[in-house]
């Protein structure tokens, strides 16, 4: 018979095949030795595969070990229905349970859902956001069944939860600074004993690229400043200035557009929307614009596009491409003849230069074919002084050419006509040309008879050289009085005859005649006057030959004698008969003398 307890064991479903589970003992109180042959058996095998051994050794044993093998199975097949296995064994009369209580082992590896896990996640996703979660199981029980999760390589940017597996972010990523991808090898482990089983996957981590960063310039992402100098003959077409702007995005992201949203207000420039390049596109003129003050508006291609902008100051320097230039073409002026010597012309001659600088530097300089000796110029005011008197009677107008020039490299200059007007003074007398007149006027003649025409000269300005005429002396037949024989008309200088002239009483007079202006500058001359009777003097002198030529040398002495000049006179009486000589016209007038008796010539 067994024991009255059931027997109860436990083994590990690791148990080896041919493993001793436990032994049932059973007595019988019969001596007969047959009678005590125990035969077991089992009943209920239907989970495990049992075997019973019997050891006999020919006595009567009070107990028989029972060895029971068991072939095992995966208990993954049959642990869902069973918790424990009950098997019976039972002689002729009694029968016996043992228990196998099948204890779990830790003999599966925690295994992933996938074999591997990929995901992608935008760079702006916060600190702490969810990346993934994965997971893992065990087909073990308890501890051999619970899983944790561990990171390995120790990712700084990446943290997993022991428990669930749930993976977040530690910092936040930049696609443009940072990697773009990552790969985290996730390690599954159990708490099984008496060691943990492991697994392990990846987890592929792409990072998708966001708009999150607006163009920057030289590595600062606030407005920069660009100040240039250019010359206005900067040709067009040439690239000034070049706006160096990056944005740290990639893709359309970080594609940059470049306009010109301000400041280009006579469209000389243009930008490359591309490449950021400032160009010329039309000529420059400083004087017309001498500065910009473009702004630059630089957008990435993302959506929503972002902005920024950057300044550029844009100098234009000046060039000498402008010529002074004077507000009139020419100027007038008048000055007194008498004016002093160091007399300036309160009046400058002013010109202008649109350049600047040096380039608008004006210096002046006087010039003429005529005069200009007479005048100067103050090379920097541009007044005109008198150095030299003037004489109007000389030259009345003086035509100077100023000329203003720049202080250019290359100078430019222009001219304007100067016109000084000599205004007349009354600072000269009335002048005969000749001093002494000789004339011979017949007694028969009429009176009121013009026999001479005072003639006079005077450069100054008609106003200053208005003559009258009188005879002061000579005009009768007594030396201090008497009735005049002669009279002058004060304005024409016609000298008439005034009384009846008588050879016989006077043959000859001697009158002196005056000129005299309004300034009462006088002039004085001699008139002999011959008078001829009337009725002797039939016949003319007269030359023999009509032309007498004489030479002389350039260097001969004053008073030499050049030649004769002979006349024939047909009358027979004197003083008829007698020739006077007298030179009245030629080029030789005041060159030559003649002896008026005897007709020689002399220097």
């Amino acid at each position: 018979m067994f024991p009255p307890q059931p027997y109860s064991v436990s083994i590990g479903e690791d148990t080896p095949i041919g493993s001793t589970i436990t032994v049932v003992t059973a007595t019988d109180s019969d001596r007969d030795p047959d009678n005590t042959r125990f035969y077991y058996s089992l009943k209920g095998n239907t989970v495990m595969n049992l075997t019973v051994e019997v050891s006999d050794n020919g006595l009567p044993p009070r107990s028989s070990r029972v060895s029971i093998q068991i072939q095992l199975y995966d208990r993954d097949s049959f642990i869902p229905k069973f918790k424990k296995d009950v098997f019976k064994m039972r002689d002729a009369r009694n029968t016996t349970t043992v228990v196998i209580d099948v204890e779990d082992s830790n003999d599966h590896d925690p295994m992933f859902t996938e074999t591997s896990y990929r995901v992608e996640m935008s760079e702006s996703t916060p600190v702490g956001g969810l990346v993934i979660q994965i997971h893992a199981e065990d087909e073990d029980a308890g501890n051999n069944g619970s899983v944790f999760y561990t990171l390995l390589g120790n990712p700084d940017k990446f943290t997993i939860d022991p428990i669930n597996g749930t993976i977040t972010t530690t910092q936040t990523l930049d696609y443009d600074l940072m990697r773009t991808s990552y790969k985290l090898r996730v390690r599954a482990s159990d708490r099984g004993t008496p060691f943990s089983r492991k697994s392990e996957c990846f987890v592929f981590v792409t990072i998708s690229n966001m708009n999150d960063n607006a163009p920057m310039f030289d590595e600062s992402d606030c407005e920069i400043l660009i100040n240039i100098h250019i010359p206005e003959d900067t040709a067009v077409g040439t690239s000034v200035t070049k706006v160096q702007a990056f944005d740290r995005d990639h893709g359309f992201n970080g594609k940059l557009w470049f306009t010109i949203t301000d400041g280009n207000s006579d469209s000389c420039f243009s930008i490359d929307t591309e490449n950021g390049a400032v160009s010329v596109v039309k000529p420059l003129d400083r004087e017309r614009t001498s500065s910009y003050n473009l702004t630059v508006s630089i957008s990435d291609l993302g959506s929503p596009s972002k902005t920024s902008s950057a300044r550029i100051f844009i100098s234009v320097t000046d060039i000498n491409d402008n010529a002074p230039y004077f507000g009139q073409t020419h100027y007038a002026f008048r000055l007194r003849e008498n004016v002093r010597v160091g007399f300036v012309i309160q009046q400058n001659i002013w010109a202008t230069d649109h350049d600047v600088g040096r380039n608008a530097n004006i210096t002046y300089s006087l010039s003429s074919a005529m005069g200009g000796e007479k005048f100067s110029i103050n090379k920097t005011t541009g007044f005109i002084k008198v150095i030299e008197g003037l004489d109007r009677e000389s030259t009345s107008e003086y035509r100077l050419t100023v000329t203003a020039t720049d202080g250019g490299k290359i100078p430019l200059s222009s001219s304007a006509l100067v016109l000084i007007d000599v205004t007349d003074v009354n600072d000269n007398p009335p002048r005969f040309h000749q001093s002494i007149f000789r004339i011979k006027v017949t007694e028969d003649l009429p009176v009121g008879t013009v026999v001479f025409r005072l003639q006079s000269s005077d450069p100054d300005s008609p106003e200053n050289s208005v003559v009258r005429y009188s005879l002061t002396a000579g005009v009768s037949n007594r030396a201090h009085a008497g009735e005049p024989k002669f009279n002058v008309d004060p304005r024409t200088g016609y000298i008439r005859i005034s009384a009846g002239l008588d050879y016989r009483l006077k043959t000859r007079y001697n009158i002196t005649a005056r000129a005299r202006d309004s300034n009462y500058r006088v002039a004085t001359c001699y008139i002999e006057v011959e008078v001829v009777p009337v009725n002797r003097n039939l016949n003319a002198p007269y030359f023999d030959l009509p032309e007498v030529k004489f030479d002389v040398l350039e260097n001969a002495a004053i008073g030499v004698t050049v030649g004769i000049a002979t006349a024939v006179d047909e009358d027979i009486t004197q003083p008829e008969n007698s020739s006077g000589y007298s030179i009245v016209d030629g080029t030789g007038l005041g060159i030559f003398n003649i002896d008026e008796n005897t007709g020689w010539f002399t220097l």
